[in-house]
């Protein structure tokens, strides 16, 4: 579930009990996605763990685009 609040004027959402603003939030997915590649690579990952991950990674995009639009990261 993602919660909307104003914080001094900006717009953050709060996922699993943790803020993010627009730019948090982007910076969050892309290290999980580089998270994702690296140890899909060397094979540290099984096929469960793997669609877990990339389920978790569409949820905090969804989010993002729901809520943010990409000018609000520059």
């Amino acid at each position: 579930m993602v919660d909307v609040i104003y914080k001094k004027g900006k717009k953050n959402i709060i996922i699993d009990g943790r803020e993010y603003g627009a730019i948090s939030l982007y910076f969050h997915i892309k290290r999980n996605i580089l998270i994702l590649k690296r140890l899909k690579e060397r094979g540290e990952w099984d096929e469960e763990r793997q669609m877990e991950h990339k389920a978790y990674i569409e949820r905090y995009l969804k989010a993002f685009k729901d809520n943010f639009d990409d000018e609000a990261i520059w």
